[in-house]
């Protein structure tokens, strides 16, 4: 079945990789108790940080490295230096060149990863790791030889499904393939073409909500549009093309609402970034999007993709942005926030200081929910960088102590209620490894 793809993948034991019965009927329990929109829909977002429990319940005041909350103040493993705790191989030879993953209950988490381009054509690949890293069953070619247009991948809490959306260049159409993960190698169940009204150039982004899928697609016009595929006949009519911009890139983030946030082209002819909410109160609906950075004081918001990591605390949808100090040519990663509710939001100003670099250029990549904390990655040149942030969005560790892992052309990261983990493609081989992040 593999045979025609240039990698060679490594397999592992399959213990604690298939979704037991139990756990889905536990997830589609929950949903049947949410309100009109769910709550988060990523494990890692579900992994929001509680309050701080009474430090006198705990059996030792004194925090140790054992990935547990042990003096009751809320973060696990707090005052010591996170780190990459070793990596295990998922692909050689592979010439990969782009990665995105999503989290699954237990500390799973699933990865799709593209191959590099040849000839105008790419192919999907998909595997499933347990809580350690090790791969699950095997690596199956999602999407063979096609030209793509930008893709993403989704985990549907309801069915316990996996959902890999791509745009086909040559016909410009949105595809949706799902997977059944009641095995340890995921399992195809169908591939059908989207009946948008529209042609499209690109996918922008997937999420997953108790109304189905929702992407952000790129039309031919240039602009972006939201979509819940599984209600395009309805007799409702909203408005769903995010207006005033045409963005380079946009992300979307699912938690109290379903938030974007689109950086390109404003109508007004300047670059500029532009969030809001397309769903409150159980409503499909798109909330018009305000105005959060734009160019001036000698600093340049700089996005490239995925470039827009977004991340739900209540009714606040955090961000970080990357700014150019061109005069110093000074990199810059700032974390903001703004309120999902109010009817014009603005980005929190100024904002925390993640991270600074002076010597190569660099770009926010990922916010993640971890142990009660919060990992912020940023990618420059070859090389990723972690920051750990509290639950309050403060820097844990110095902005210029990161953990730093290089040899990187593209990673992903996954969060939840268990040590996270970081994928990485090798700048010099293209191939695929993954590795937990703590405390040593």
């Amino acid at each position: 079945m593999h045979s025609g793809l240039p990698y060679q993948q490594v397999t592992a034991a399959t213990l604690g990789c298939v979704l037991t019965l139990a756990a889905s009927c536990h997830i589609v329990a929950a949903l049947e108790d949410h309100e009109p929109m769910p709550s988060p829909t990523d494990a890692e977002a579900a992994d929001a940080p509680a309050e701080p429990k009474d430090a006198e319940a705990f059996s030792s005041p004194e925090t140790v490295c054992n990935h547990a909350d042990d003096d009751g103040d809320g973060l696990v493993d707090d005052g010591l230096a996170w780190q990459v705790a070793g990596w295990q191989t998922l692909l050689k030879q592979a010439e990969l060149s782009e990665i995105t993953s999503v989290s699954l209950p237990a500390g799973r988490a699933a990865f799709a990863t593209r191959t590099a381009p040849a000839h105008g054509t790419s192919s999907l690949l998909l595997g499933v790791v347990d809580e350690t890293g090790s791969l699950c069953g095997e690596i199956v070619p999602a999407v063979e030889n096609v030209g793509i247009e930008g893709w993403g991948l989704a985990f549907d809490t309801a069915h316990q499904q996996l959902i890999l959306a791509f745009v086909e260049s040559s016909h410009r159409e949105l595809h949706l393939a799902r997977f059944h993960l009641d095995e340890p190698t995921p399992r195809l169940i169908s591939t059908e073409a989207v009946a948008l009204e529209y042609p499209v150039s690109e996918l922008l982004d997937v999420g997953w909500t108790e109304f189905g899928p929702v992407v952000l697609v790129k039309g031919t016009d240039h602009y972006a549009r939201a979509e819940w595929t599984d209600h395009l006949n309805d007799p409702k009519d909203w408005n769903h093309k995010l207006i005033s911009i045409k963005p380079d890139v946009a992300k979307l983030s699912v938690g109290t609402a379903v938030a974007w946030v689109a950086s390109g082209t404003l109508d007004a002819g300047q670059q500029g970034v532009m969030g809001g909410v397309l769903a409150l109160d159980g409503r499909r609906e798109l909330r018009p999007g305000h105005q959060l950075v734009k160019a001036g004081g000698g600093v340049w918001p700089k996005i490239f993709a995925p470039g827009i990591p977004l991340l739900w605390q209540q009714n606040r949808v955090w961000l970080t942005t990357t700014d150019e100090v061109k005069a110093s040519k000074i990199w810059n990663i700032r974390i903001s926030f703004f309120d999902s509710t109010a009817p014009a939001s603005t980005l929190a100003s100024p904002g925390t200081m993640v991270d600074s670099l002076s010597t190569d250029p660099m770009h926010a990549h990922s916010l993640v929910w971890a142990l009660g904390s919060v990992l912020s990655t940023t990618a420059a040149k070859d090389q990723v960088r972690i920051h750990r942030l509290g639950p309050h969005f403060e820097l844990l560790s110095p902005k210029d102590q990161p953990i730093v892992v290089d040899d990187a052309l593209a990673h992903a990261i996954v969060g939840g209620t268990r040590l996270p983990l970081l994928f990485r493609i090798h700048q010099s081989t293209g191939e695929l490894d993954v590795s937990p992040v703590g405390c040593p």
